[in-house]
């Protein structure tokens, strides 16, 4: 028992929690990082199949557009075509302004001829029937316009001539009246020879698509690339098998041609005169024609200018023209891929960056949002996904990288989960604590208590056994003899108090004392409790005063036993309390406060330090040290007056006093209402 009270230290308690909470507290945190951490590569995870399908939608976004493209034939690069089965004309799909077309950044589709010449279907050719040919005037401004600017891109990236073709542009084209139909038997010599140069830089942005294919085979891939992306070798090889499969195709295109009056014999000039007649003819006529040509697939490259052009080779009469379209950069990535990456839930953690051929374009960053915070810089910048499009735009790649991992509903619980599992072990661990505190009170006081009773019981035994022995042996004078018998009933009478208080406080902790109330007058309970107080105050050598008489007909409701026992429990405080003061005086008065009466036990000593005036009536609390303590007692006197008081419906209060101390009794007045 000793070795248990002195373990109970404050100082080890703290050690003790301290070392228990850290035990559960360190593998709850380890369990919590190791769960944030399974959390974390699974959200990145999921974020890395959101990344490949946000790829293959654009990557099948930008097929339909190409496969749109590849679906024209070569007369739709004219400005009429014929419709139907050869019964009129026209204009073409691509005649209309770049504005009203679906490809997005489109500048302007055009055709070079052999002869590196740029023609577009923007504007009506020499072969355009007057009927379609009539423009706008502010229509065609801007149609020559659209045109000046392909050729102008063209002609900075070496693709075409520098000046305007020698064809003119006409608001209304008169047409000859007269139809030469040798013109289809034409001698080959009259046809001007091809340039060998003039597409030859179109073979170089060609060779050079194919070149970074190869150069992209032969680099490896890091292991990054190959676990967090699936980015490796195949992916070229895929490339390049899609372009193989993407093989020349053979069409029969039905070209309108006006019949001209004049038929060239020979040369270049014959030819002149042929075109001059043709446009100086307002009735000519207009004649079908059926060519049959190869279309080799669509290729995608990046000119020096910084535009896109998206051209094929078609192959007719022994001829090469080149067709295609010229494309803004940043029009076309804007729909083609931000677009998508802002709608998708990835613009919100990751950066997508845009290049081609190993050179980046532009990069898309991220919004904002909340992350892991342990794995917010650690996860920052890493690859998350890597794809290349498709033919004919296999030089174009995307990467997507961590910004800041989001979290997901999975980590908003798990954080839940960790508050609340910190917050009851802080909780938990506190109020134990404080229960441990507690204890260490309740046993310092218990230990009080017994050193108290001991004291208590050790002095009056050893004054009564001094007396009685005295008396026995007649040691004691005759005329002492009366004071040792008093000293010895009046020491025994207190003893029996303490035991007595003991006994009560014992039977009240086990709930095995019962309260037996009745109804009596004030006057009644004084006149019976008064002599009791009188001869208590007066062994002590003080003096009592009773003012109960103007309401000696209240009644209450009382254990007479107990109520007895709680003032003699407070006289005896006041005496023990007040045993240096100068007026020598213990007053009990009482007095009506509304439906209570208010019994006020009062002492003129030092009164109560105001800090310990709720504290007195708990268990064995005892004011000041108890090596320095001048007064006696055990600490049980005031916490019994409190049970007992509560055993009656009643309540007992303290408060100071200029000078002393008064403790007040509050019990229920019994009225003439209360007993209807």
């Amino acid at each position: 028992m000793g070795n248990g009270l002195k373990g109970l230290d404050r100082t080890r308690l703290r050690w003790v929690l301290a070392l228990f909470f850290a035990a559960l507290a360190i593998p709850a945190a380890m369990l919590v990082i190791d769960a944030y951490g399974r959390l974390r590569w699974e959200t990145l995870h999921q974020y890395q199949t959101l990344a490949e399908e946000l790829s293959d939608r654009i990557d099948s976004k930008l097929a339909e557009l190409v496969e749109r493209e590849e679906g024209r034939s070569y007369a739709d690069y004219g400005f009429a075509v014929v419709a139907g089965k050869g019964t009129y004309l026209r204009r073409s799909p691509l005649s209309e302004l770049p504005g009203d077309t679906e490809f997005p950044g489109l500048v302007g589709y055009f055709q070079v001829d052999s002869l590196g010449r740029m023609t577009t279907p923007l504007l009506p050719d020499a072969n355009s029937p007057p009927s379609l040919a009539r423009l706008d005037p502010q229509d065609l401004t801007r149609r020559v316009a659209v045109r000046d600017e392909i050729r102008n891109v063209l002609a900075r990236n070496r693709l075409v001539e520098g000046s305007p073709s020698e064809e003119g542009v006409r608001l209304e084209a008169p047409v000859a009246k007269d139809e030469d139909k040798s013109v289809r038997k034409m001698p080959h010599k009259l046809t001007p020879a091809p340039d060998p140069q003039a597409q030859a830089n179109f073979d170089l942005l060609e060779q050079n698509s194919l070149n970074s294919l190869r150069r992209k085979e032969s680099e490896p891939a890091s292991v990054a690339d190959r676990v967090v992306s699936g980015f490796n070798n195949a992916t070229v090889a895929e490339a390049t098998v899609a372009r193989k499969e993407r093989a020349l195709r053979k069409e029969r295109s039905l070209l309108p041609e006006l019949t001209p009056s004049v038929v060239a014999e020979n040369g270049a000039a014959v030819a002149q005169k042929a075109d001059s007649a043709r446009l100086a003819s307002p009735e000519a006529e207009v004649r079908v024609r059926i060519f049959e040509s190869e279309i080799d697939p669509f290729s995608l490259s990046l000119l020096d200018s910084g535009h896109f052009v998206l051209f094929r080779k078609v192959w007719r009469n022994g001829r090469r023209d080149i067709q295609g379209l010229l494309i803004a950069r940043d029009s076309f990535l804007r729909a083609i891929v931000e677009g998508p990456f802002r709608s998708a839930s990835l613009s919100r953690m990751s950066t997508l960056a845009v290049a081609y051929d190993g050179q980046g374009l532009v990069s898309y960053p991220a919004s904002t949002g909340r992350s892991y915070y342990s794995a917010q810089q650690e996860m920052q910048g890493t690859l998350l996904h890597r794809a290349r499009l498709s033919a004919p735009a296999s030089a174009i790649e995307l990467q997507f990288n961590v910004q800041h991992l989001p979290v997901g509903p999975g980590g908003a619980v798990v954080g839940w989960l960790a508050a609340t599992l910190a917050l009851v072990l802080c909780a938990g661990f506190y109020l134990l604590y404080r229960l441990g505190l507690r204890q260490i009170a309740v046993a310092r006081q218990q230990q009080d208590f017994v050193a108290a009773v001991s004291h208590e019981l050790k002095t009056p035994l050893t004054s009564i056994r001094m007396y009685g022995e005295m008396l026995r042996e007649g040691w004691a004078p005759e005329e002492r003899k009366l004071t040792y018998y008093e000293y010895i009933c009046t020491e025994s009478e207190r003893l029996t108090r303490l035991i007595g208080n003991v006994l009560q406080l014992a039977r009240l902790t086990r709930n095995e004392l019962a309260v037996q109330l009745q109804t009596l007058t004030l006057g009644e309970a004084m006149e019976r409790i008064g002599p009791k107080l009188e001869m208590l105050v007066e062994g002590a050598g003080f003096r009592l005063e009773l003012d109960c008489a103007d309401l000696a007909l209240d009644r209450v409701r009382v254990d007479e036993d107990y109520l007895t026992q709680v003032l003699i429990n407070l006289v005896d405080n006041a005496v023990k309390f007040a045993r240096d003061a100068e007026r020598r005086v213990v007053r009990i008065g009482c007095t009506r406060e509304r439906r209570q009466l208010c019994i006020a036990v009062r002492d003129y000593g030092p009164g109560i330090p105001q800090g310990q005036l709720r504290k007195i009536f708990r268990l064995f609390y005892r004011a000041g040290s108890e090596l320095t303590r001048e007064t006696v007692g055990t600490g049980i006197g005031l916490a019994l007056v409190r049970e007992l008081m509560q055993r009656m419906d009643g309540r007992v209060d303290a408060l100071n006093r200029e000078p002393g101390a008064e403790l007040r009794l509050y019990l229920p007045r019994v009225t003439q209402e209360s007993n209807a």
